[in-house]
């Protein structure tokens, strides 16, 4: 296997090593075509009446203090605010209005573990059953026993994707703290064994993914790949952010974002952005206000025309964003 790094492409800023590509079988014409509209919409500017995709964050608790994470930051800072699950009523009442208007996509995360929301089942479930094309999410997989990954299954999840940021056991537990190295691989495992046991579940992607750190090597990449290309479909590499990067403006850059996605805090709190965790750039609270009305609305216009123009320095959750200089991974077999 060849590895190939590159650095200040922002469209390769993820990368996956793909081992299987089944589940896309047992995908409808709607899910592809939305993947489509994924790619297509911000290339050529074109803003739907809503958005193709929500990040509804259903919690902001989590289980673990990872250390590379916001969340750790801002509870050391002491300004992460209040824990709270969302209002089921909410969550129920944002994903009606994104059935009724095209909503494609939607992902249970921000900066919580959606494991620990009591109702996490039924809301996968609700998603599907209101037409929801795609209903994924992060997981760092240390609550996910035989029961919820039967319920997440049964109840149609289209995605789950795992955080496990090192093959080496004492590399693991030290960055993702709290979790147990050995626990955590034998819930993938298992969750991998059941989807693959039954036919019906055959449609949900398994993803382990880490975040690249700077001093690990290509071997370190390829070891980590061959621990789990027999237990998922993808293995996917993040680059590590450094928000106090010098930033080198490009006025070729145009981030995807704002025509494709919106999200949502738990306490209802609408952004555009992956990387705004202290909400700079807040666009309306979902509290007050319909989704259909906020993506429409003169924040999102004017995030969309500085992008569109060159000019996202104008906008400094925009100027001051790590993403455009992320490095990324490429592979040859």
């Amino acid at each position: 296997m060849k590895i190939k790094r590159e650095t200040k492409d922002v469209n390769k800023s993820y990368n996956e090593y793909c081992v299987s590509d089944r589940w896309k079988q047992y995908r409808s014409p709607q899910y592809h075509e939305y993947r489509r509209k994924w790619v297509e919409n911000p290339k050529n500017m074109i803003v739907d009446n809503f958005p193709i995709h929500m990040d509804i964050e259903i919690t902001n608790y989590c289980n673990l203090l990872c250390t590379m994470c916001p969340r750790t930051v801002q509870i050391k800072e002491g300004t992460f605010g209040k824990l709270q699950h969302i209002d089921l009523d909410l969550f129920k009442r944002l994903i009606t209005e994104g059935s009724e208007n095209g909503l494609c996509s939607v992902k249970f995360n921000y900066l919580g573990e959606p494991l620990m929301h009591p109702n996490v089942i039924e809301m996968v479930k609700f998603c599907k059953d209101k037409g929801i094309i795609d209903v994924i999410f992060n997981t760092n997989a240390v609550l996910l026993d035989e029961k919820m990954s039967n319920g997440l299954l049964d109840a149609g999840i289209d995605g789950l994707f795992i955080s496990f940021d090192s093959n080496d056991k004492e590399k693991y537990e030290s960055i993702r703290i709290g979790a147990k190295y050995d626990k955590v691989v034998e819930n993938v495992k298992q969750f991998s064994e059941i989807r693959n046991s039954n036919e019906n579940y055959w449609k949900t992607q398994i993803r382990v993914s880490k975040v690249l750190f700077p001093e690990e090597t290509d071997q370190d990449i390829s070891a980590f790949i061959d621990m789990w290309k027999d237990k998922v479909d993808a293995v996917g590499f993040g680059t590590l952010m450094d928000d106090n990067s010098e930033i080198e403006y490009s006025s070729s850059y145009r981030c995807d974002q704002p025509w494709q996605r919106m999200f949502v805090r738990q306490d209802g709190v609408a952004f555009p952005c992956c990387r705004d965790y202290r909400k700079s750039y807040v666009v309306g609270d979902v509290n007050r206000e319909n989704v259909k009305d906020i993506w429409q609305n003169d924040f999102y216009k004017r995030l969309r025309d500085a992008h569109a123009t060159g000019r996202y320095n104008q906008i400094d959750i925009c100027k001051n964003c790590t993403y455009i200089c992320a490095s990324s991974v490429s592979f040859e077999k």
